[in-house]
């Protein structure tokens, strides 16, 4: 008998397990096994799925020519935008809201967010509290 159960090899389970326990494998084992409940992923309106169409189509024709704009604030490199940040959020009306978009590159939506501190120094996130808020008529 071991002195130290924990520190002996014969206590050591798991290491060189290699097939499943046996008692999964009889008919009783079954009854105790959870079982996974799945969800359909809830589809989008026809009035949502219009409006990210028309979001797809401003995009392509509004992120031409720019620059990345984290690219330029963090390296003071000039790098080609391929993809539009928003600043704000996407919900309802902010998804086509232009003057809270900002031109940025793949490196730059990863910079935003692994950055969020500095990001909102630099106006390329919104302030706390702030996101998915609709801007303020008047």
């Amino acid at each position: 008998m071991c002195q130290k159960p924990f520190e002996c090899r014969a206590f050591t389970i798991g290491a060189t397990m290699t097939k499943p326990a046996l008692w999964l494998s009889l008919p009783s084992a079954k009854l105790h096994q959870k079982k996974i409940k799945t969800r359909q992923i809830k589809r989008r309106t026809p009035k949502r799925a219009s409006e990210e169409a028309k979001y797809r189509r401003r995009v392509k024709v509004w992120i031409e020519g720019k620059y990345c704009r984290v690219a330029w604030y963090a390296r003071m490199s000039l790098e080609p935008a391929t993809q539009c940040h928003h600043t704000h959020g996407k919900r309802g009306k902010l998804l086509l809201y232009e003057p809270w978009w900002c031109p940025v590159s793949q490196w730059g939506h990863d910079w935003i967010r692994d950055n969020p501190i500095e990001a909102r120094k630099l106006g390329l996130l919104c302030d706390v509290g702030q996101w998915n808020v609709p801007p303020k008529a008047g």
